[in-house]
C-alpha cells in the first residue's frame, strides 16, 4: 500500500510520459561502481577538461567559486554555510558544539578521553587521535586475526577485520 500520493513518488509523471529522459540520469552507476556523471574513468559530465569536479574548478569558472576564488560555502567573506557566526568552520566551532567538538570542549581526534587510549589487540598507544590510522596498520590486522583465531578457532582474511 502507497503511504505517499501517486504525484510525489519521485519521476511518476516522467517515466509514464516520457521513459526516455530517465534512461541516462545522473544516477546510473558506470562498470566502475561510481555515479556516472563523477567518474574521471568514463569521462562523466561533471568532470572538466582539468580533470576536477566541474562545479569547483577554479579554471573553469565552477559555479561553487566565489569571486574570491575560494569554495563558495567555506568562504567567511561570502557569509558561506559553513561559516558559523563566531567566523569559523562550522564543524570546528567550540561555541556552536561543531561536529568536530567533543563532549570535553575539544577537538575530537585529539581528546584523550574520547578516543581509545590504546588498542586492545596490539597494546599500542592511540591517544593522540592515532586510532584510526593504527586500524589500518599490518601489525593490527596480523593480531586480530591471531586473537580471532584463538577464540573461534577459524582463521580470517585481511578484507574480513574491520575498520571500525
Amino acid at each position: 500500500m502507497l503511504t505517499q500520493p501517486i504525484w510525489m513518488i519521485s519521476g511518476y509523471y516522467i517515466d509514464l510520459l516520457r521513459p526516455s529522459l530517465n534512461t541516462n540520469s545522473a544516477v546510473d552507476t558506470c562498470p566502475h561502481g561510481r555515479q556516472q556523471c563523477d567518474c574521471k574513468a568514463c569521462g562523466g559530465r561533471g568532470i572538466c577538461p582539468h580533470n576536477r569536479v566541474r562545479s569547483q574548478c577554479k579554471e573553469c569558472g565552477g559555479v561553487s567559486i566565489c569571486p574570491h576564488n575560494r569554495i563558495r560555502n567555506r568562504c567567511k567573506e561570502c557569509c558561506g554555510a559553513s561559516i558559523c557566526p563566531h567566523d569559523q568552520q562550522r564543524r570546528r566551532c567550540k561555541d556552536c558544539h561543531g561536529s568536530s567538538i567533543c563532549a570535553h570542549n575539544l577537538t575530537r581526534y585529539q581528546c584523550k578521553d574520547c578516543s581509545p587510549k590504546e588498542c586492545e589487540f596490539c597494546n599500542v598507544d592511540t591517544s593522540k587521535g592515532l586510532y584510526k590510522k593504527h586500524l589500518r596498520t599490518k601489525k593490527h590486522k596480523d593480531n586480530y586475526k591471531a586473537e580471532f583465531l584463538r577464540v573461534f578457532g577459524e582463521e580470517i582474511t585481511d578484507d574480513d577485520v574491520p575498520n571500525f
